[in-house]
């Protein structure tokens, strides 16, 4: 399955890059965990396999970082779907993905802050109750 998300031309920081070999002649290079500073002004992203080897990424948003800025493309996407159960459907040309609702916990305290997808314009963003410390976003590809 493949689609991309646009991060704007940032480079990545961190992390182990590995090369898989999935066809006899052809590779194509994965990571363990890569770590995107500063994706929006004061908000950072990491990607990484879980446990269970599902995508996982994480935003970060620091204090003075402000969750509306966060707006994600879907460069490939023909549709996205906010489905009842909250979570998102992406259709591509080369299939379809689901992300869970998104999980969200102010990092010092570990307090669930309720958090919701929202999408205009093809664009996906966040809603968020209010925090007072630095949050952290868990996203999952299921």
């Amino acid at each position: 399955m493949y689609f991309s998300y646009y991060f704007g031309g940032k480079a990545a920081e961190g992390g182990t890059t590995n090369t898989t070999n999935y066809f006899s002649n052809t590779t194509a290079a994965s990571f363990e965990k890569k770590t995107y500073k500063n994706m929006y002004p004061h908000i950072n992203l990491v990607l990484y396999h879980n446990l269970y080897g599902s995508l996982e990424y994480d935003i970060i948003v620091n204090p003075t970082g402000k969750i509306s800025d966060i707006k994600l493309q879907y460069s490939d996407a023909t549709s996205l779907q906010l489905n009842t159960d909250k979570t998102l459907t992406t259709k591509t040309p080369y299939g379809r993905t689901n992300e869970n609702a998104p999980v969200t916990i102010e990092k010092e305290t570990d307090n669930s802050i309720s958090t919701a997808f929202a999408l205009k314009d093809n664009k996906l963003s966040f809603s968020a109750a209010n925090y007072n410390d630095i949050i952290v976003i868990d996203l999952t590809l299921i």
